[in-house]
């Protein structure tokens, strides 16, 4: 298979790391997603010329200067979190300005290295801080850097922002001051993709994110400072400093909460004239993360696939559907395993011409097992990323890529050209906020005449203070409601019902033994998972078995079609 290859752009400096030993080392030479690097000495503003260009696929940017350029109309999109602790950006002066303090520079020039870059917009920040009037702010074009220094020495620029362990260098020699701080109140650096990229190569583009983060976990911190020292001709000790103030993610999610921040920050600067909500400046596959289920839930499913095919000794190579369905609940999501995807396939009748949409499709083990049997194609969409990204490396193993694919995101934020013959949701619906809107979804998904098969929970009676917290805290359970409000909800999407059936007895069998036999190989567990993870694992069993024994808490199969 031919590597996909992404042009990364970022700026040279220390927060790029791993992005320069990943280069230096060749580390992803082998790996079926690469990168070429791009040195931006020019910031933000000059990245983003670039993406419009189409120069670079994807950027490591600052989070003020991403929003501002799309909240204006820019076509591209946040992608992820790159760096979430905050930047702190340095106020210099030349050694020898008359200027002493920050107070002092009120009404001076401001060196920046392009309007719309971040020197440029956190030197509102700043004045906005300092009290000044924002519409006397005095700027200078520099470029860089080097043209700040150059600047700085001729006096046509009074004062200068930039990161501050970037500068210090500048700094210790002497022939710079810094003269105060200034902490941006959000996240500093986030990853910004062409549309073109975050479009048509997402699984690929996750993939890159998951190969920076096994980079730098594969080094101690100790690597990682000694190299960032070497590298980037800083002291031990900054080093150190800088290192213990930051925090990275390389990942597709970011918090909602912040972007709001920046733009009600950016708008009382007078930089954007509106707030546009945090799904607008995302790309789908961006996760919110107000829009993520519980950590108990998913957050330990990734390295227990990886660590158990390690121990099977299939860490690397091709897969069969057979080894990935022997892993049992870390491949199937839902009640009943493999046995359960046969089940649909048979019901809804599934053949080569069959497309099925998936919806809430985790590491893929259902769409595999449906396409592997039935020779149907499947496209699953998955709301956390990882496990999406996860679920297509081991199809790509399994060799069923042409058939099966996935897509990272909330399913409604997507919009299908071409409609599917069937869709299958398999206790998925009850964590959706929103369940009249995501059945609407997919009866619009469906072709006239598409067939579903759905299963999840229904309410039998008023549960107990007791058990409500179950549902909604442990199982993030939030639209469970009875039979009849469903059917109502699929009645009103334009989806005809052709049988119900009851699953209470079944589950509550099948989840009561699920918790017992997790419980009869408590030793096994407790070395493969480790103590607390084993723990949780048991404390979800346990509620769930505890749910359905309290019969006020049921389980539907719903098969109908597209009326």
């Amino acid at each position: 298979m031919a590597q996909t290859i992404f042009k990364v752009g970022g700026v040279p400096e220390h927060f790029n790391f791993p992005w320069y030993l990943a280069e230096e080392e060749a580390a992803f030479a082998s790996k079926s997603v690469n990168f070429q690097w791009a040195a931006f000495p020019g910031g933000t503003g000059a990245m983003l010329e670039a993406l419009d260009a189409g120069e670079i696929d994807l950027a490591l940017m600052l989070t003020e200067g991403a929003v501002a350029d799309i909240v204006k109309g820019g076509a591209h999109r946040i992608v992820g979190t790159y760096v979430q602790s905050p930047l702190t950006w340095g106020i210099h002066v030349h050694a020898q300005s008359p200027f002493h303090t920050v107070a002092d520079l009120e009404g001076q020039v401001f060196g920046i290295s392009r309007y719309q870059s971040g020197s440029h917009l956190m030197a509102y920040v700043n004045a906005r801080d300092m009290g000044w009037d924002t519409t006397s702010l005095r700027f200078e074009v520099i470029k860089d850097f080097e043209g700040a220094r150059r600047a700085m020495s001729a006096g046509t620029v009074h004062g200068f922002m930039w990161e501050k362990y970037t500068t210090k260098p500048t700094v210790d020699s002497g022939e710079w001051r810094r003269v105060g701080e200034c902490v941006t109140p959000w996240p500093c650096f986030v990853m910004v993709a062409r549309k073109e990229v975050f479009s048509c190569q997402q699984p690929e583009l996750l993939q890159l994110m998951h190969q920076i983060r096994q980079l730098m976990d594969s080094l101690s911190p100790e690597q990682h400072k000694a190299y960032i020292s070497r590298r980037f001709k800083l002291q031990p000790q900054d080093v150190d400093a800088w290192y213990a103030q930051t925090e990275w993610r390389c990942a597709p999610e970011i918090d909602g909460a912040e972007l709001e921040k920046t733009q009600q920050a950016l708008r009382a600067l007078g930089i954007i004239d509106q707030i546009l909500p945090p799904k607008e400046l995302c790309a789908p596959s961006c996760i919110r993360s107000a829009q993520a289920l519980s950590p108990r839930m998913y957050d330990w499913r990734v390295q227990s696939v990886y660590r158990m095919l390690d121990m099977q000794g299939k860490g690397e190579g091709p897969l069969s559907v057979s080894d990935l369905t022997a892993l049992g609940h870390l491949d199937q999501y839902h009640y009943q395993g493999a046995d359960l995807c046969y089940e649909v396939a048979k019901t809804l009748e599934l053949s080569a011409g069959s497309y099925v949409y998936d919806i809430g499709s985790g590491v893929g083990g259902t769409a595999r097992v449906l396409a592997d049997c039935s020779g149907c194609r499947v496209l699953g969409v998955e709301l956390q990323p990882e496990l999406c990204r996860l679920g297509s490396e081991l199809t790509q193993r399994a060799g069923l890529s042409d058939r099966v694919s996935f897509l990272a995101g909330d399913f409604l934020e997507y919009d299908w050209l071409e409609k599917f013959s069937h869709f299958i949701s398999l206790l998925v619906f009850l964590h959706v906020p929103n369940r009249p809107e995501a059945l609407r979804h997919a009866s619009r998904s469906l072709v006239a005449g598409g067939s579903f098969f759905i299963e999840d929970f229904v309410l039998r009676g008023p549960l107990t203070a007791e058990e409500q917290a179950l549902l909604t805290g442990t199982i993030s359970g939030v639209a469970v409601t009875t039979e009849d409000a469903y059917l109502a909800d699929l009645a009103a999407a334009g989806l005809s019902v052709g049988a119900v059936e009851r699953m209470d007895e079944l589950w509550a069998d099948w989840t009561s033994r699920r918790r017992d036999d997790f419980k009869s190989e408590a030793e096994q567990h407790r070395a493969f998972f480790g103590a607390a993870l084993y723990e949780e694992r048991l404390a979800f069993y346990e509620a769930v078995a505890r749910l359905f024994s309290g019969k006020r808490l049921g389980g539907v199969r719903i098969i109908g079609h597209k009326a």
